[in-house]
C-alpha cells in the first residue's frame, strides 16, 4: 500500500462524510459502513482487527486502478474468487480473438483435441497465422496417436480447442456488481453510497443478499468507455468494465422500479469521466450549499 495515497483518499472520504451530518474525523467504508480512525485504518494497523485497505476499481488484475478504501474484511470477502474467473475469462476471450484471427499475441494454455485426445498447448497468433506449439507436458503415447491423426486430417474433420479453466459466470456478475458500486461511491460519494435503497447492494456485494436483479447488461457504443452514464430519470447508473456493459440501480427511484425492468433498458443521461480517486461530487457539492 502507498500511505500517501491512501491517505489522500483517507481525507478525502473522512471529509466527505460531513454532508451526513457525521463529524468524527473517520473514513467510513462505502460497503459495510464501519468507520476507522487515520491511526488504526491506515497507521497502525494491528493484527486480528479490521483496516483499510486499497481497492482498484475494476480489479488490477483486469486493468483496475486505486480510487478507494475499503475495510479488509469487505475486501477479502469479496475479492478473490471473483478476480480468479475475472482472469478466466479475460483469458477466454483473448483466446477466442486470436482464434477468429482478431488478435496477435501469445495466449496461454488450452487443451488441444483431435482424435479423441486432448493435448497440451500453448496458443499464439504471430504475422497472421494462429500457433499451436504442443507442450512437452503431455503422454508420449498419446502425441504419436496424435501425430497419426493430423496426418490424415482431411476437409470436414474436426478439432477443438478450450481452455483449462472455465469461469463462474455468478462470479462475474458479482465482480462487476462490486467495481460498478465502487465506482459510483468514489465518483459521487456517501450521499449515493449509503442511501438507504443502495443497501440491497452492499449486503449483496459480500454475500449478505441476492445479487440477481440488482445488476443488468447491455450494449455499449464505444463512447462509454472510461466513463459513468448516469440516468436520474430511470434510476440507473452504467458503465463499461472490459467489454461488459454493466447497469445498476441509482438511488432516484424505489429498487423495485430497477427489479422490474429486467434487461430491457433504455438509457439517457449525462456522461462523467471514470473516477481517478474519491472524489465525492455529490458530497462535496452539498458541503458548499451548506
Amino acid at each position: 500500500m502507498k500511505k500517501a495515497r491512501a491517505k489522500a483518499i483517507f481525507n478525502a472520504g473522512s471529509r466527505a462524510i460531513e454532508c451526513l451530518g457525521i463529524n468524527d474525523g473517520k473514513y467510513y467504508c462505502p460497503i459495510c459502513g464501519e468507520g476507522f480512525t487515520l491511526e488504526a485504518g491506515l497507521l497502525n494497523r494491528k493484527p486480528n482487527t479490521n483496516w483499510l485497505t486499497e481497492e482498484d476499481v475494476p480489479p488490477k488484475s483486469v486493468g483496475g486502478k486505486v480510487v478507494i478504501l475499503t475495510c479488509r474484511l469487505c475486501n477479502n470477502s469479496a475479492g478473490h474468487n471473483y478476480e480468479f474467473d475475472l482472469v478466466r475469462r479475460r483469458n477466454m476471450v483473448e483466446q477466442a480473438k486470436c482464434l477468429v484471427g482478431q488478435q496477435d499475441g501469445e495466449f496461454g494454455h488450452v487443451i488441444f483435441k483431435v482424435g479423441g485426445l486432448s493435448l497440451n498447448a500453448n496458443l499464439s497468433r504471430r504475422n497472421g497465422i494462429t500457433h499451436f506449439d504442443i507442450s512437452d507436458k503431455n503422454n508420449l503415447s498419446h502425441l504419436e496417436v496424435s501425430k497419426d491423426t493430423l496426418s490424415e486430417f482431411q476437409d470436414g474433420d474436426t478439432l477443438s480447442i478450450s481452455p483449462p479453466k472455465g469461469y463462474q459466470k455468478e462470479n462475474i456478475e458479482k465482480a462487476d456488481l462490486k467495481s460498478a458500486f465502487l465506482a459510483v461511491a468514489a465518483k459521487f460519494g456517501y450521499s449515493i453510497a449509503f442511501d438507504s435503497r443502495m443497501i440491497p447492494l452492499r449486503k449483496a456485494i459480500i454475500g449478505r443478499a441476492d445479487h440477481k436483479d440488482l445488476i443488468h447488461y447491455m450494449d455499449f457504443p464505444p463512447e462509454i468507455s472510461d466513463k459513468i452514464l448516469v440516468d436520474e430519470e430511470a434510476g440507473v447508473a452504467a458503465m463499461k468494465i472490459e467489454d461488459r456493459g454493466v447497469v445498476i440501480p441509482w438511488p432516484s427511484h424505489p429498487l423495485s422500479n430497477f427489479r422490474k425492468r429486467g434487461d430491457w433498458l433504455e438509457i439517457r443521461g449525462a456522461l462523467v469521466e471514470f473516477p481517478t480517486g474519491f472524489e465525492a461530487l455529490v458530497d462535496r457539492s452539498r458541503l458548499k450549499k451548506t
